[in-house]
């Protein structure tokens, strides 16, 4: 009676697993520092804007009245 079992052996699966597990590292690494450079850039110019208003804000509070 022949062994008919189809399943691949582990040490195989381990393998085939840790290949595409380094192929999706390598191919998605430039996506992933990509969008964290777009986040960084964005978040800046929040802050920016943010404390552009802020300093809007502040300086008309401070401003004495000439009469």
């Amino acid at each position: 009676m022949p062994d008919d079992d189809t399943t691949a052996p582990w040490a195989f699966r381990l393998v085939a697993i840790a290949a595409v597990v380094v192929v999706a590292w390598v191919l998605l690494w430039p996506v992933l520092s990509l969008a964290r450079s777009l986040v960084a850039i964005a978040l800046y110019v929040i802050v920016g804007v943010i404390a552009y208003q802020v300093g809007k804000v502040a300086g008309r509070g401070s401003r004495t009245p000439r009469d």
